[in-house]
């Protein structure tokens, strides 16, 4: 496999994310570079688990214009993830993810 979708190139990245989300993904990829740690993200954030391989994956329009609803299933366990959209000057970009236990992926990159 690749690399992970978070450690594409910047122009990769905002095909689907707002450059908003992407300096915070990339705030975080700089320190794991420095550190040789993991800093905030010890997922893959789009797929809401460590590993994406094997994972069964389906969509449906979410309860607002602006939303995703994504279902993710590995073996038995299953879970949902909420991507929210906003419309930039290049088109509809994820903002944000919700994720079963209530966290959003803004919140565990240090957003406000």
């Amino acid at each position: 496999m690749g690399p992970y979708f978070i450690d594409q190139p910047k122009e990769v990245l905002l095909r689907y994310i707002t450059p908003d989300l992407f300096e915070l993904i990339h705030r975080d990829r700089v320190c794991t570079s420095t550190t040789h740690e993991i800093c905030r993200l010890d997922f893959a954030p789009l797929w809401g688990n460590q590993d994406p391989a094997g994972t069964s994956v389906s969509f449906k329009t979410g309860p607002s214009g602006d939303t995703v609803v994504g279902h993710m299933r590995i073996g038995s366990q299953s879970t949902q993830l909420v991507y929210s959209l906003v419309q930039t000057r290049a088109g509809w970009r994820i903002n944000d993810i919700t994720y079963d236990n209530g966290w959003t992926l803004r919140k565990i990159l240090g957003a406000p």
